[in-house]
């Protein structure tokens, strides 16, 4: 939640406070001196005042914390003042940090000497007066678009201002500048995607806004006073196109070894928003490893290369190559292509470029040519094939890093899965390419233990991912790679697997339909990609 307010201890000194001016109140204004004590009381106070023992003189109900109305149910005076402002019950006249109402806030305690609270604007002065113990809230669940998995760490808000327009193409989005309008009140999601905002402005025609980067939606919708107000699950779930909100722009390599095209379709997106670059689609597809075919017309290698029925993709080489190209997109994912191919060597300072310019990458496997050979990133480690053990071919044990916030977050939500036991997840088609970290620079997410492998040897991180520019102060980075050893698609070791080959058009090597383990630990990295820019080992959700 945003700022809970430390409701039990302000309770105790309220009570106490109200009790003590019981025992000081005890004889009714009378002339009597207190048994002890060096203070008179007066007799009367004019009407509309009433004793004060701790300014020894009458002051008006509204000087001494109380309502002046005696005859009404005030519920902007404290949860159990009944309007006269001078009873035993009464705690001081200021406002109940639960009650929303009217009265002095939640940081005046009743003396009327603490600070003033800020004017409310806009929307924020929307909220009803509720009996006590009664509030206006919304609440809800934020999932993929597909709806088949919660996402924690969302924003949820009643925007006080227009929305932006999201920026084109890869841009620089801190996470102190993380959403489009001004917030009147909102809620992050907790790691069950959940969420609760209180107080809600009441009304027929209420904006609600989910948002994450360049992934938003946004709904008008009709808030009841002094209740609970859920929300429909199909309307905070991010949109599947962009009828129903903005999304970021991708572009999405293929290879032989990994079907990343395929998770596209798996969390929720509409497959009329995947198409080619020439195509009007949000998601485009390119294919990697376009290996020419054999002396007999055979195609040898490569990726998914066209459409079923449709389109050829066109060469990730010409993406790979054009700086300019590659900025028009948010993010990158290139599919691992099962061996390591070099690209041009005007490539990786465009590839440099992008990520530096606030373009997030998703790198499968051999695709660590790009830390290889990119120069910025020499000093994040070292990168190779075979010769770093592990290199396992079957089943693994992924052990997730919850010694930062982000990797306490993800371990938390595969449990909330139903991921046990805490911390650990099954990998098929791990790797062992990742020798060493600069962990200065990179954060490890997942390893395994490879004692038990093929290849022999000891952990072998499987997850890692790192802001850019690489080692300038934190506050100036602006893009992100992550680096997976594993293969997403990897279920070599069941019958069933998709493809991404020659003689597959998409989507006709899509064959699964549920989400792996391993899917589901990348599905919150990509949205984790996709956020704000923020170092791994701060994280920006409030649970």
């Amino acid at each position: 939640m945003l700022n809970p307010p430390a409701r039990s201890s302000q309770r105790v000194v309220l009570t106490a406070f109200a009790l003590a001016l019981l025992f000081l109140g005890s004889s009714s204004c009378t002339d009597e001196v207190v048994e002890g004590g060096e203070n008179a009381r007066q007799t009367d106070c004019p009407p509309g005042e009433t004793w004060n023992p701790v300014l020894e003189q009458c002051v008006t109900d509204s000087t001494n914390g109380g309502s002046a109305d005696a005859g009404t149910d005030d519920t902007g005076t404290g949860t159990e003042d009944t309007g006269g402002g001078g009873g035993p019950t009464d705690t001081g006249g200021g406002t109940d940090p639960e009650d929303t109402g009217g009265g002095g806030g939640p940081t005046d305690t009743g003396g009327g000497g603490g600070p003033e609270p800020e004017p409310c604007e806009g929307l924020q002065c929307e909220t009803a007066d509720c009996p006590a113990g009664e509030e206006t809230t919304i609440s809800g669940v934020v999932t993929i678009p597909s709806g088949e998995l919660p996402l924690p760490d969302i924003m949820v808000y009643v925007p006080n201002s227009e929305l932006e327009p999201p920026p084109e193409g890869a841009f620089c989005q801190p996470c102190d500048d993380e959403l489009s309008a001004d917030v009147a009140m909102g809620d992050r999601t907790d790691i069950d995607g959940t969420f609760l905002i209180e107080p809600a402005p009441v009304g027929e025609e209420i904006p609600l806004v989910v948002e994450t980067g360049k992934w938003r939606r946004e709904h008008t919708i009709e808030v009841l006073p002094c209740q609970d107000n859920p929300i429909d699950p199909d309307l905070t779930r991010l949109p599947r196109n962009r009828s129903e909100g903005s999304m970021p722009r991708m572009a999405v390599t293929t290879g032989q070894c990994d079907a990343l095209e395929c998770l596209m379709r798996k969390i929720g997106i509409d497959d009329s928003e995947i198409t080619t670059d020439t195509g009007d689609g949000i998601v485009h597809l390119y294919v990697g490893d376009d290996a020419p075919p054999d002396d007999d017309g055979n195609e040898i290698g490569g990726g998914s290369d066209r459409f079923d029925g449709g389109d050829d993709f066109t060469d990730a080489t010409e993406l790979w190559t054009d700086a300019a190209k590659m900025l028009d997109y948010d993010i990158m994912l290139s599919s691992c292509e099962c061996t390591v191919n070099s690209r041009p060597g005007d490539a990786y300072p465009a590839f440099q470029q992008f990520v530096d310019a606030g373009g997030r990458a998703f790198l499968s496997h051999f695709h660590y040519d790009w830390l290889n050979h990119t120069s910025d990133f020499d000093s994040l480690g070292t990168f190779g094939g075979f010769g770093f053990p592990p290199n396992l071919f079957g089943a693994a044990t992924g052990e997730i890093n919850y010694s930062f916030p982000k990797g306490e977050m993800l371990a938390d939500w595969m449990f909330g899965l139903g991921v046990t036991p805490y911390g650990i997840f099954d990998i098929y088609e791990v790797r062992g390419s990742i020798g060493s970290i600069n962990d200065s620079l990179v954060q490890d997410w997942v390893t395994v233990d490879g004692s038990g492998g093929m290849f022999g040897g000891g952990d072998s991180i499987q997850y890692i991912s790192f802001n850019t520019p690489v080692g300038v102060d934190e506050e100036d980075q602006c893009g992100r790679v992550v680096f997976s050893d594993i293969h997403v698609s990897g279920r070599s070791m069941t019958s069933d697997f998709d493809r991404s080959t020659p003689d597959h058009p998409f989507p006709t090597g899509c064959v699964t339909n549920d989400l792996s383990e391993q899917e589901k630990a990348l599905i919150f990295m990509l949205f984790d990609l996709s956020s704000c820019i923020i170092p791994d080992h701060k994280g920006k959700g409030n649970f």
